[in-house]
């Protein structure tokens, strides 16, 4: 086992040798964020005022990396701890810069003229807390929360191995909490630096963000040490701050499984993803690698702030490797995935750092345009990093100083994924794990948004690259206006019936990507607004797309339908019978409304007056970010109406089939 960066052994602390701490012990690693927790008037700040150096202990002992504290001149200890007290902030102005600048008067003294290391130091704090940007203003036009982040930065310039913090989040709103709790929890993480930070909190809500270990001081005394999910317990919040349990639970991050939302009339739970599964499964495989042993339940803490827990399956262990595998539970979504069982194989190695890889039933890229390169596993950034963070955590608790390679598999995974849309985004051969939170939302629109925004990405990145590669000439969807500008297109369609239509018109000939966007298309055109793409068409059936002439951009029924009241209006402004409108609202489908129009001998015209109608709301969302155009057709009738701008579309594309269908 390594030395621990911070050791404290039996530590007295006081005033004017009264004592108000005594009896303290605990340890810390290093890149670890040791929190602490009690009433007011329990020895919290006097804690952290002895170890910052400001006040001399009565008692026990401190090591920094093996060292005395006491051994330490202020000199070293000033270039080893760095230390934050709200109540000691000089408020003379001063800019960003200036401030962060005094971080190096360890190393320069007060009248010291800063060297090219000094500056890079000062430039590298501002750099970890985002205030490069503000390094000229005054500290007195910050908002609260950059103005912690530059005192925050000044403690960094020192190059300190421990952070002291006093309150770092205090009288912030929420936003800059967080904020300041991302900041510290990155800090913790550096790869090349990482900072052990002993710090007080007084919100408890926050104490799963940011604490490894929690330190609990009551009446002067230690109350209690350990991990988080240790001392985070109704029990021992309620002990130590004297209030009800049940006060008590509501600091506390709820379970997954106990964890529910409304939807319409049931309660429906949530779940956890594939992603947060491999890092259950890492997790749990590095505890019996390195420390031997074999976990009952395993817990990790998920993008979304929630600690999910599960029970491990087919733990096995060899000499240099060991293996776990755990349930997938997506709650009560209709998730494919749910019950997979994805397993992650633990192995030491001797370079240094982690190494993820996809194994049997984990999916590789075969397109450009994903958050992973061509032929990688298909294990996005955030999954990625949550298995890297939960081995990690193991690692330091071990001691253990070598490298881990982690392989992650899905048993059953390729016949799942022939069940999801992986195989159109260009996944073969096994699953994805792509979450960004960690947790399944029930019935959540989110994922199949997602899913469009991917495919989207890959049309935009698979125009880019016919740019790039040659101007086009009519079999691409790339192609050059009167200007010589190259011009980037995309059909998107709500699902197979469109599809069916594109191809069977000849417009899937044009090399144009097509994307399903399913009923979303008020976000789907959003999307297209970030990809840049020049004109974007959209094809779909008379029975979805008529809503739009109402300002429907989801066109799910549950979000409403009126396909019969818009038909009947338009037709009423083409000289409709009130028995015609009768009949039409008295239809089920637009292919019955369309046979009442076509033997009223209305159709044509009741057909242009949709068409102008989704014309001006397709460009009213489109906000002139790109030009749009719509062709709406009916599986029986063939062509209902082509918008002014799809005319052009096609045109340009060098179409040359039959739209009838």
């Amino acid at each position: 086992m390594s030395e621990p960066l911070l050791k404290i052994e039996n530590l007295s602390a006081g005033y004017e040798k009264k004592p108000v701490l005594s009896g303290v012990s605990f340890a810390a690693d290093r890149g670890e964020a040791v929190v602490v927790i009690g009433p007011n008037g329990a020895g919290k700040s006097t804690l952290l005022l002895t170890l910052a150096g400001i006040l001399k202990p009565m008692g026990g002992r401190a090591f920094l990396s093996g060292t005395d504290m006491k051994a330490l001149t202020s000199g070293q200890r000033a270039k080893r701890v760095a230390a934050m007290f709200t109540d000691r902030r000089q408020r003379d102005p001063k800019t960003v810069r200036e401030l962060v600048t005094e971080g190096r008067y360890p190393y320069t003294g007060r009248l010291g003229a800063l060297s090219e290391k000094d500056r890079e130091a000062v430039r590298e704090a501002m750099e970890k807390t985002d205030l490069l940007s503000l390094s000229g203003r005054d500290i007195g036009e910050l908002s609260d929360g950059q103005r912690q982040r530059a005192y925050i930065a000044r403690a960094l310039a020192q190059e300190p191995e421990l952070l002291i913090l006093d309150e770092p989040t205090g009288f912030l709103d929420v936003r800059y909490q967080l904020e300041i709790i991302g900041v510290l929890k990155a800090l913790c993480q550096n790869n090349e630096k990482p900072i052990t930070i002993l710090m007080t909190l007084h919100d408890l809500a926050l104490l799963p963000k940011i604490a490894d270990r929690v330190l609990m001081l009551k009446s002067g005394r230690q109350a209690g040490c350990g991990t988080a999910s240790e001392m985070l317990t109704e029990e021992k919040l309620a002990e130590l701050f004297e209030i009800p349990r049940e006060a008590a639970a509501i600091y506390l991050p709820a379970k997954t499984s106990e964890r529910s939302v409304r939807k319409g009339r049931k309660h429906l739970r949530y779940g956890f993803t594939t992603g947060t599964a491999a890092a259950l499964a890492a997790k749990a495989s590095a505890e019996l690698l390195l420390n031997n042993k074999s976990l009952s339940t395993v817990a990790v803490q998920t993008p979304k702030g929630w600690e999910v827990s599960a029970v491990p399956e087919r733990l096995e262990k060899a000499e240099d490797k060991a293996i776990c595998g755990i349930r997938k539970d997506a709650g009560d979504d209709p998730d494919a995935t749910d019950g997979i069982l994805i397993s992650a194989e633990v192995e030491k190695k001797r370079e240094l750092g982690i190494s993820i890889d996809g194994g049997p039933g984990i999916g590789r890229v075969t397109k450009p345009g994903l958050d992973q390169p061509v032929g990688a596993a298909a294990i996005n950034s955030v999954p990625r990093q949550m298995i890297a963070s939960a081995c990690e955590e193991v690692m330091r608790e071990a001691g253990y100083e070598g490298g881990l390679s982690v392989t992650i598999s899905a048993e059953d995974g390729e016949t799942i994924a022939a069940r999801t849309m992986n195989p159109v985004l260009g996944i073969e051969g096994g699953i994805s794990i792509i979450g960004t939170t960690g947790i399944v939302e029930p019935m959540s629109e989110k994922a199949l948004i997602d899913t469009i925004a991917l495919s989207l990405h890959q049309a935009a990145v698979e125009e880019k690259r016919k740019q790039e590669t040659g101007p086009g000439c009519g079999t691409s969807g790339t192609s050059r206006n009167s200007e010589n500008k190259a011009v980037r297109r995309v059909i998107l369609t709500p699902g197979n019936y469109g599809e069916e239509y594109i191809e069977k018109t000849g417009i899937g000939s044009l090399g144009i990507p097509v994307v399903q966007v399913s009923n979303f298309i008020g976000d789907a055109l959003d999307l297209c607004a970030e990809e840049k793409f020049d004109e974007v068409l959209l094809v779909g059936h008379a029975g979805k797309l008529v809503k739009l002439a109402a300002g429907l951009l989801n066109t799910h029924s549950m979000y409403g339908d009126g396909r019969m009241e818009i038909l009947s209006v338009y037709a009423a402004m083409a000289g409709a019978s009130r028995e015609t409108v009768e009949k039409i609202m008295a239809c089920a489908t637009t292919d019955a409304a369309t046979d009442v129009l076509k033997e009223a001998c209305l159709f044509e015209e009741t057909a242009v007056h949709v068409m102008e109608a989704i014309d001006n709301r397709l460009k009213r969302k489109a906000a002139g970010a790109f030009q749009i155009g719509a062709v709406v057709f009916s599986k029986v009738h063939g062509l209902f109406g082509i918008t002014g701008e799809a005319e052009h579309f096609l045109l340009a594309a060098g179409f040359r089939g039959n739209l009838k269908g």
